[in-house]
């Protein structure tokens, strides 16, 4: 299930973006006054939030409602606001439970702050909030959103004199200035003031993020919050110190199927298929249950959890029988690359089997995906494994050394409506057929498999589809496929793509000229062969290859004789977030992949 929304970007859902070379919409400006009270024995937390907005354009002043993210681990109380001079109502502030896709700690409720809709260019609105924290360790991450022109930020930490405050950015679009005030023993502050605007950049995975701070603290050498592997587990398996002993059920769960296993391997897979398949994806966030799972043997019981609750209910699994199981937390969106951790860097929980040094990767949340086979937003991300006994963050790979699509095509020239296609998906292509196939009617299962694999084929339809072969690895469909616009014809010649895939953006090339972060939306790596006939066609033989392996790479052949003709395709395209490194690698490639719709492989006609 893809995630979409990181817990410390919830806030920003309701800003203006900048908007391009547009004058700025508005001014904006916020303060947030933390508190830690207390000592050793035990530190308290709790914020002061203020927000100003000024609209600039009449656009802006149309704005009028503004929320506020309470997190399960908070408390949000003295939610007021004003305009013009004059407080907002009480029945103007409401809230409502979020409904959102699984995530590691979803949002508790969401504020809404409803002004008058008469707002004026130049009006200033302002809102503010105190807000309780349940533990030092949740003190959030600081984002500050590119929206058109932000005045000021600033953040301002009271706190013991034996306590040292640190600050970490993160600026995915280049260094900003700030200024950091540690005058006072007692007092830390940093502020952001008249922040450049920020440009919308196609394929950003930071968009409408200015910059990310990440706050941490320190009595001397020991810290407080906790930022390393080691740290955040222990911090965050102390949570789960009470639960209790593995129940009756779970002990006797599959006995007879786990005695027959023949491998460690064997049985891990055994209680994957169990825990993906039988234990219903339902979250239960009541108490501190948005954060921290529930007892594995009530989620047996009830039959139903969220990705915490699956996750560790297969790792009590594993370790009754045996098995090195470890939960992982990851972030399915990128998240800033900060050196240290937090809570908010997370948003979904996996498993891991540890073999011999080794770790296979599996996602109970995902019903259709295999053992070692992730679906697509887990891969490619840093990962937290945690191991009690070697807690350390590794990078999840992408696990796909075959091709996601792969399709084979007979026919012959003269009749193109009539070729036959046998396709063979696997990875995230495999499982997103099978869901499709059981949650769609006939007609919606035909086209949402024809709009998939025709947008990503240029100039050629597929249609009819028929299941012929599901497994693990795979699923075998078979299909009509018209091959009349993939041709192009003249008296003399037939012309063939050297390039089909519709796997590369136009938009990244419109990002050759910066340096900022590119989300390439990959892995991918795709295969295509086709075998015709034609008894007046004979091919010249050709072969093209464009980048190299580890890197964004295809090839292209044509071959055969006369009457037998044979074109192969292939596309891989490694990277998720680009590296820094491949950047100049990648754009070059980008161009000369596109540039190839003016490279075709020539099919001569006999006679000439």
């Amino acid at each position: 299930m893809i995630r979409r929304l990181l817990t410390f970007l919830l806030a920003f859902s309701t800003m203006t973006v900048a908007s391009g070379a547009d004058g700025p919409d508005l001014s904006y400006s916020k303060t947030i006054h933390y508190q830690i009270k207390g000592g050793p024995a035990g530190y308290r937390l709790s914020s002061e939030t203020t927000v100003q907005r000024t609209a600039l354009t009449e656009r802006a002043a149309r704005a009028h409602a503004f929320d506020v993210v309470e997190q399960p681990f908070t408390t949000i109380s003295g939610l007021r606001g004003e305009s013009r001079g004059r407080d907002l109502k009480q029945d103007r502030i409401t809230f409502h439970f979020p409904r959102l896709e699984d995530t590691f700690i979803p949002p508790a409720r969401v504020h809404e702050l409803e002004f008058p809709a008469d707002l004026k260019i130049g009006d200033t609105i302002t809102y503010s909030w105190h807000e309780d924290y349940k533990d030092l360790a949740f003190l959030p991450i600081a984002s500050i959103p590119a929206i058109d022109q932000v005045v000021r930020f600033e953040i301002r930490i009271d706190h013991p004199a034996d306590l040292q405050i640190t600050f970490t950015p993160f600026f995915p679009h280049g260094d900003l200035p700030f200024k950091e005030d540690r005058s006072a023993p007692t007092r830390t502050v940093l502020v952001f003031q008249n922040l450049p605007r920020i440009g919308l950049f196609p394929c950003d995975p930071y968009q409408g993020l200015q910059a990310a701070v990440l706050l941490g603290v320190r009595r001397g050498a020991a810290p407080l919050t906790p930022g390393t592997p080691d740290a955040f587990s222990t911090w965050y398996l102390g949570l789960l110190r009470d639960m209790p002993k593995p129940s009756e059920a779970m002990n006797q769960l599959l006995a007879e199927e786990l005695r027959r296993a023949a491998s460690p391997r064997e049985k891990a897979r055994i209680l994957f298929d169990y825990v993906k398949s039988e234990i219903r994806y339902i979250a239960d966030e009541g108490a501190m249950h948005a954060f921290v799972p529930h007892d594995p043997a009530s989620v047996l019981e009830k039959k139903y959890g969220d990705c915490k609750d699956k996750a560790w209910l297969l790792t009590a699994l594993g370790r009754i029988h045996g098995l090195s199981i470890h939960p992982v937390l990851l972030s399915t969106v990128p998240s800033p690359d900060f050196p240290e951790l937090a809570p908010g860097l997370f948003n979904h929980v996996i498993c891991a089997l540890e073999e011999q040094g080794q770790l296979t990767f599996m996602d109970p949340t995902a019903t259709y995906s295999e053992m070692g086979d992730l679906p697509d937003p887990d891969l490619l991300v840093k990962a937290l494994v945690l191991d009690p006994a070697r807690p350390r963050m590794v990078t999840i790979p992408s696990q796909q050394q075959s091709e996601g699509v792969e399709i084979q095509i007979e026919g012959d020239l003269a009749k193109p409506r009539e070729a036959k296609a046998r396709i063979t998906l696997r990875h995230s292509w495999r499982t997103q057929a099978i869901r499709s196939r059981r949650d769609l009617k006939s007609m919606d299962l035909e086209n949402t498999l024809s709009n998939r694999l025709n947008r990503l084929l240029a100039k050629l339809s597929l249609d009819g589809f028929r299941f012929k072969d599901v497994d693990r690895e795979k699923v075998v469909l078979e299909a009509n496929a018209d091959l009349t616009d993939f041709f192009i014809r003249t008296d003399l010649r037939v012309y063939a793509p050297s390039a089909p895939f519709r796997a590369i953006s136009p938009d990244y090339l419109e990002r050759e000229g910066d340096t900022h972060p590119l989300d390439t939306q990959g892995p991918d790596a795709y295969r295509l062969e086709l075998d015709l006939k034609s008894d007046s066609l004979r091919p010249r033989p050709d072969r093209l290859s464009l980048g190299r392996t580890g890197a964004a790479n295809h090839t292209a052949t044509c071959s055969g004789k006369a009457g037998n003709i044979r074109l192969s395709y292939t596309f891989r395209q490694p990277f998720r977030l680009l590296p820094k490194g491949a950047r100049a690698e990648f754009m070059a490639f980008c161009t000369q992949y596109l540039q190839l719709n003016r490279r075709l492989f020539v099919l001569q006609r006999s006679e000439s």
